[in-house]
């Protein structure tokens, strides 16, 4: 593969990633919190998040074996904080 080549590959790659990255936070609403605050660890969306981040992975399952009440309200805060930037960011914008 010639520098040409690679070069699209890794900019195709980089928008790939960058489009699943928006899907998965245009996912996350307040709405869904609610309905998925006691659940949230069991949640395909935390996959998700772990798919997106595969070295979240390993941290995370060590946290929650270690202080499991700390993990799930540390993830609660984290996907209230998300659900908080997507509502601000995607009404400011009017982008949706």
């Amino acid at each position: 593969m010639d520098t040409r080549a690679k070069a699209e590959n890794m900019s195709e790659s980089k928008n790939d990633f960058r489009n699943e990255l928006l899907s998965f936070s245009q996912s996350i609403s307040l709405e869904w919190l609610g309905h998925n605050r006691e659940t949230i660890q069991s949640t395909p969306e935390l996959q998700r998040l772990i798919d997106l981040f595969p070295p979240l992975e390993a941290t995370f399952r060590n946290w929650k074996e270690s202080d499991e009440g700390e993990f799930l309200r540390t993830i609660r805060n984290t996907f209230q904080a998300q659900a908080a930037f997507t509502l601000s960011r995607f009404h400011e914008t009017g982008y949706r």
